[in-house]
């Protein structure tokens, strides 16, 4: 990060991150005779066709640029800027006050996040449930796990009781 961020440049980075954005809480496999755990990991990233706005948010917050399709026939190429682990609290952070639809997500990862601690380190069974547990209440908030529980929900939650 070369520069602070103005307040009307975080707000604007709020609305990006929830129109064109995605929050996501990782599981890799362990790899190699040493990693006996499976590892999480937190990533930010906004796709678009634009890439001064790619460049934008990295030249903001740091993180990568990628070319995540390139043009084909009528297609314009897309970029995406990636941001992960604790590189990620500080925009997440940052941005929390104006998010209106990844509110929730964003909560969850910082939260998630701080669960983390580096180092070659065996987790535990119960730190594993605890990731997979928030891995699972993100794709919840997502849309794609449709179990209410992972989200706090019951059937007496008025989001989840039929309308009249």
């Amino acid at each position: 990060m070369e520069r602070s961020p103005t307040a009307s440049e975080v707000a604007y980075c709020a609305g990006v991150l929830d129109g064109e954005g995605t929050i996501a809480i990782t599981r890799n496999r362990p790899r190699g005779p040493t990693q006996h755990s499976p590892s999480f990991g937190l990533i930010v990233s906004v796709s678009n066709t634009n890439n001064a706005l790619i460049l934008f948010l990295c030249s903001l917050w740091g993180g990568t640029v990628i070319v995540s399709s390139k043009p084909k026939g009528n297609r314009r190429a897309a970029y995406r800027w990636l941001i992960s682990g604790r590189k990620a609290v500080p925009f997440l952070k940052a941005v929390l006050p104006f998010l209106i639809i990844k509110r929730a997500e964003a909560e969850l990862g910082i939260k998630f996040q701080s669960t983390k601690h580096y180092g070659p380190k065996r987790l535990s069974e119960k730190t594993i449930n605890e990731r997979q547990i928030m891995m699972d209440r993100m794709s919840a908030l997502k849309g794609r796990l449709h179990k209410p529980q992972f989200l706090g929900l019951t059937a007496s939650t008025p989001e989840l009781k039929p309308t009249s």
